[in-house]
């Protein structure tokens, strides 16, 4: 199995204690294979520098100041029963 990140979250098995690295259920070499896999998808989905000139991605996305807030729902050439949403960007204090 290879990752099936970022369109899914993986779901590796991980081997019983005791289990024998030529276990044709659980091969030692897959196990690596899988998360050498999983972890060159993260990283191709962050990117190198993925916090930015944060220290860390958590304090980038903390430091996000603003929310999507639909004001309309309004599109010229959409029937009434399709709504669609003007959206605008409000800062937060």
């Amino acid at each position: 199995m290879t990752t099936a990140y970022p369109g899914a979250i993986d779901d590796f098995s991980n081997p019983p204690g005791g289990t024998q690295q030529n276990d044709p259920s659980y091969l030692h070499s897959a196990q690596h294979a899988n998360a050498n896999d999983a972890v060159e998808a993260i990283e191709n989905e962050l990117g190198t520098t993925p916090s930015g000139d944060y220290a860390t991605v958590k304090a980038r996305l903390d430091d996000l100041d603003v929310t999507k807030v639909i004001v309309s729902a309004t599109e010229p050439d959409a029937p009434s029963s399709f709504p669609t949403a003007t959206w605008i960007w409000l800062e937060t204090p």
